[in-house]
Protein backbone atom coordinates (compact mmCIF):
# COMPACT_ATOMS: atom_id res chain seq x y z
CA UNK A 1 0.00 0.00 0.00
CA UNK A 2 2.05 2.85 -1.28
CA UNK A 3 -0.43 5.53 -0.25
CA UNK A 4 0.18 4.70 3.45
CA UNK A 5 3.98 4.93 3.29
CA UNK A 6 4.04 8.68 3.85
CA UNK A 7 2.00 8.18 7.04
CA UNK A 8 3.97 5.19 8.35
CA UNK A 9 5.89 7.24 10.92
CA UNK A 10 2.62 8.46 12.42
CA UNK A 11 0.84 5.10 12.72
CA UNK A 12 1.31 3.69 16.23
CA UNK A 13 2.44 0.17 17.03
CA UNK A 14 -0.86 -1.32 18.20
CA UNK A 15 0.81 -4.14 20.12
CA UNK A 16 2.74 -1.67 22.24
CA UNK A 17 -0.39 0.43 22.65
CA UNK A 18 -2.38 -2.59 23.84
CA UNK A 19 0.29 -3.70 26.31
CA UNK A 20 0.43 -0.19 27.73
CA UNK A 21 -3.29 -0.37 28.47
CA UNK A 22 -2.93 -3.58 30.49
CA UNK A 23 -0.90 -1.99 33.27
CA UNK A 24 -2.88 -0.39 36.10
CA UNK A 25 -0.24 2.25 36.79
CA UNK A 26 1.41 4.84 34.54
CA UNK A 27 4.98 3.78 35.41
CA UNK A 28 5.69 2.06 32.09
CA UNK A 29 4.52 5.03 30.05
CA UNK A 30 6.33 7.51 32.30
CA UNK A 31 9.49 5.42 31.96
CA UNK A 32 9.22 5.62 28.19
CA UNK A 33 8.70 9.38 28.34
CA UNK A 34 11.70 9.90 30.63
CA UNK A 35 13.77 7.67 28.36
CA UNK A 36 12.80 9.82 25.38
CA UNK A 37 13.85 12.98 27.23
CA UNK A 38 17.22 11.48 28.19
CA UNK A 39 17.72 10.20 24.64
CA UNK A 40 17.18 13.66 23.17
CA UNK A 41 19.70 15.20 25.59
CA UNK A 42 22.21 12.42 24.80
CA UNK A 43 21.71 13.02 21.06
CA UNK A 44 22.58 16.70 21.45
CA UNK A 45 25.56 16.14 23.79
CA UNK A 46 27.28 13.25 22.00
CA UNK A 47 25.80 12.49 18.55
CA UNK A 48 28.44 9.92 17.54
CA UNK A 49 27.99 7.82 20.68
CA UNK A 50 24.23 8.19 20.36
CA UNK A 51 24.37 6.90 16.77
CA UNK A 52 26.43 3.84 17.77
CA UNK A 53 24.62 2.75 20.94
CA UNK A 54 21.04 4.04 20.91
CA UNK A 55 19.43 0.85 19.54
CA UNK A 56 21.23 -1.48 21.92
CA UNK A 57 20.55 0.64 24.98
CA UNK A 58 16.92 1.38 24.17
CA UNK A 59 16.20 -2.26 23.28
CA UNK A 60 17.60 -3.43 26.59
CA UNK A 61 15.67 -0.84 28.56
CA UNK A 62 12.42 -1.57 26.74
CA UNK A 63 12.81 -5.31 27.20
CA UNK A 64 13.59 -4.92 30.89
CA UNK A 65 10.65 -2.59 31.45
CA UNK A 66 8.33 -4.89 29.55
CA UNK A 67 9.42 -8.01 31.43
CA UNK A 68 9.11 -6.19 34.74
CA UNK A 69 5.63 -4.98 33.80
CA UNK A 70 4.47 -8.47 32.84
CA UNK A 71 5.82 -9.90 36.12
CA UNK A 72 4.06 -7.10 38.00
CA UNK A 73 0.79 -7.88 36.19
CA UNK A 74 1.12 -11.58 37.05
CA UNK A 75 1.68 -10.70 40.71
CA UNK A 76 -1.39 -8.45 40.69
CA UNK A 77 -3.60 -11.08 39.06
CA UNK A 78 -2.44 -13.82 41.43
CA UNK A 79 -2.98 -11.63 44.51
CA UNK A 80 0.67 -11.55 45.55
CA UNK A 81 1.73 -8.44 47.43
CA UNK A 82 5.17 -7.04 48.08
CA UNK A 83 4.93 -7.79 51.79
CA UNK A 84 4.08 -11.46 51.16
CA UNK A 85 6.80 -12.09 48.56
CA UNK A 86 9.67 -9.72 49.32
CA UNK A 87 12.63 -10.74 51.43
CA UNK A 88 14.31 -8.69 54.10
CA UNK A 89 17.73 -9.08 52.47
CA UNK A 90 19.96 -6.01 52.94
CA UNK A 91 17.44 -4.27 55.21
CA UNK A 92 18.69 -2.29 58.20
CA UNK A 93 18.51 -4.04 61.60
CA UNK A 94 15.18 -2.43 62.59
CA UNK A 95 13.48 -3.37 59.32
CA UNK A 96 12.71 -1.79 55.99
Amino acid sequence: RTYLKKYADWIPNWTAFGIALTFPTPYVILGAFYGLCIEQIWKKCNPEQHKNYKEALSSGLIAGEGIGGVVYAIFQISGMTQSSVATKFACPPKGC
